[in-house]
């Protein structure tokens, strides 16, 4: 369907028009292109910076625990250590997706200006 409208489109349009439309989107493309990079990257800073400031924290609570003679929960036992650990697992894997995603729709936006 989408080709189809397409190849419609195409037919009907001036050729420099068109050529036009298609350098000022692939133009938008590398823009969008830094743009999805910058986030990504700023989110994954986030997450690492999150997991090392509150990965610390615990460690030197613990440690604090320890030194006072108070009992401190294990890793495995920690539900709320658990979650964040899995939040931020869970927004790796977002950030990984993501960047293959974002490959995706270059490639495709490629053959479509290959037509």
């Amino acid at each position: 369907m989408v080709q189809h409208r397409l190849e419609k489109e195409f037919q009907q349009e001036n050729p420099m028009k068109l050529l036009s439309r298609i350098k000022k989107v692939q133009e938008d493309l590398l823009t969008l292109k830094e743009q999805c990079h910058e986030l990504l990257k700023a989110k994954q800073d986030l997450i690492d910076k999150a997991r090392t400031t509150l990965v610390g924290k615990r460690t030197l609570l613990q440690q604090m625990q320890a030194s006072v003679g108070i009992p401190f929960i294990s890793d495995s036992d920690d539900s709320a250590f658990a979650n964040f650990n899995q939040i931020v697992d869970e927004g790796e894997a977002q950030v990984r997706s993501k960047t293959v995603i974002r490959h995706e729709i270059i490639s495709l936006f490629a053959i479509l200006v290959s037509y």
